[in-house]
């Protein structure tokens, strides 16, 4: 998983060094140019979804969702 505080070069090497078949990043990542050209490669994963409103983003920026509990979104 790829959290939003992480380095360009550490988040680059992560990438080099296990060659992912999908890519787990934080949601607040979603909408950068670096996540658009991943996506073009391999299918994104976003976390941690908890609101409609978090999902209503995510739904267009990533291949798939990742809910914090039961996996029904608080209001």
């Amino acid at each position: 998983m790829i959290g939003k505080d992480l380095s360009p070069v550490k988040r680059w090497l992560a990438l080099v060094m296990t060659a992912p078949q999908f890519l787990a990043v934080h949601r607040q990542c979603l909408g950068t140019g670096w996540i658009a050209r991943i996506r073009s490669r391999m299918p994104v994963y976003c976390w941690t979804i908890r609101t409609a409103a978090e999902r209503a983003q995510a739904e267009v920026q990533a291949d798939a969702l990742i809910w914090e509990g039961d996996g029904r979104p608080r209001n």
